[in-house]
Order: structure tokens, then C-alpha cells, then sequence
């Protein structure tokens, strides 16, 4: 069941120190704005306590979907992408980095992307706390991972035991998984 959502626009800075837009997507309550409404903020950081986070360029590159880990699974990246989108009239169909579950949700919305860089998992074991198995898996591990192997170009030989530890559900699980297939090569 989607979650009653509202929308807070603002500029901020991307990790690097670049401007980016920015929208976060807040729980509704009684005392907060109605579901879908969008709010403008001065505030770089959209305010305490929201579910989601946005971010892209004025060109329209994805920099950064993120959705805390027990709301996943319940609508709230598409209705950011969708906000993000109708908000900034771009198609919002660009992200060349992104996570396997960046990837997964990209083929949810049907968007047929190029993948330059595969990133590691950003949710860390502490932030999962609280989170289903299913918030934080992806359905399939395997598809998923063949799909990227093909847009990265890659010899599937060569690299899908390392694409499918970065399938991993959290940042450590990935991390251990890569120390114990270095380990194994000869």
C-alpha cells in the first residue's frame, strides 16, 4: 500500500559540492501538508525526519535515489521520480552510477539506461535495523546481476561473482563478500 506522501523542493549540493535540485518526500500527518502537495524550501537539507531523497542536475542526471530502508517497497521512489519529473519537466531517465537495487528500480519504471559505474551498496547494517529482508533485497539477485554484467560490457565470466557481491543487501555483507572472493583467487 503506497504511503501518504508530500514533496519539499529545494537546491542543495551533491556529495562533490555541485548544485543539484533536491526532493524529499515526507510522511503526511495531520498537522503537515496534504498527500502530494509540493512545498519550496530554502533549507538545503529538506527537513528532519523524511522517507526519500532525490537528487539531479539541471541537465536532468539522476544523481542520487535514496529511500530509507523500512520504507522501501511501498512506493516511495517512484513518487519522488514522478514529482521530480512532472516539477522539472525532464525525463529524469539518466543515472550512468547507481546500485543494484538503483538498477532493479530502473527496470521496474521500464527505463533502459547506460550503467557506467556500478557503486556498492550505500545502506549500511545499522541503517537496515528495523528493515524486512524484503526492503532490502532485491526479488532477483541473479537477473539483476546479468543485466548489469551486459550494460557494463563486461565478460560474465570474469566479473559476475563480484557483480552479485555487490547485489549484496547492505554495504558490510557486500564489503565481506568481496574480501572472501579476493581471498579464493589464486
Amino acid at each position: 500500500m503506497p504511503l501518504e506522501l508530500y514533496f519539499v523542493y529545494t537546491r542543495t549540493r551533491n556529495s562533490l559540492g555541485d548544485p543539484a535540485h533536491a526532493l524529499f518526500a515526507h510522511p503526511c500527518g495531520p498537522s503537515t501538508p496534504t498527500q502530494g502537495q509540493l512545498i519550496h524550501s530554502d533549507s538545503p537539507d529538506g527537513g528532519r525526519g523524511y522517507y526519500g531523497v532525490l537528487l539531479w542536475t539541471d541537465d536532468g542526471v539522476l544523481q542520487l535515489v535514496g529511500v530509507q530502508p523500512r520504507w522501501r517497497r511501498k512506493g516511495t521512489a517512484t513518487a519522488l521520480w514522478r514529482q521530480a519529473c512532472e516539477f522539472s519537466g525532464l525525463p529524469l531517465d539518466k543515472a550512468p552510477a547507481r546500485t543494484a537495487l538503483g538498477e532493479a528500480w530502473f527496470q521496474s519504471l521500464d527505463i533502459d539506461a547506460p550503467l557506467e559505474v556500478l557503486n556498492v551498496p550505500v545502506t549500511t547494517q545499522d541503517e537496515a535495523t528495523g528493515a524486512t529482508a524484503r526492503q532490502l533485497a532485491l526479488d532477483d539477485k541473479e537477473a539483476t546481476a546479468r543485466r548489469i554484467v551486459e550494460l557494463l560490457g563486461k565478460d560474465p565470466k570474469e566479473v559476475l561473482p563480484y557483480i552479485l557481491a555487490l547485489c549484496a543487501p547492505t554495504y558490510e555483507d557486500a564489503e565481506e563478500q568481496i574480501h572472501r572472493l579476493r581471498a579464493e583467487r589464486p
